[in-house]
């Protein structure tokens, strides 16, 4: 049973570090921004990364 875990724990490293990578430069992009358009161009550049990665990817 343990045998399954570790892979598991893997994959979801593997899953989750470039997702972190990804907001902290959209934070990056959006803080050269003026402050109205910051929120707004990080919900839309994250829907836009989900989105990609659910419908896109294989």
């Amino acid at each position: 049973m343990i045998d399954a875990f570790i892979p598991f724990l893997s994959l979801i490293a593997l899953e989750v570090i470039p997702e972190i990578d990804n907001i902290i430069f959209i934070s990056i992009l959006a803080d050269k921004l003026p402050k109205e358009q910051h929120n707004k161009l990080r919900t839309k550049g994250c829907i836009l990364k989900f989105s990609k990665d659910t419908f896109i990817s294989p």
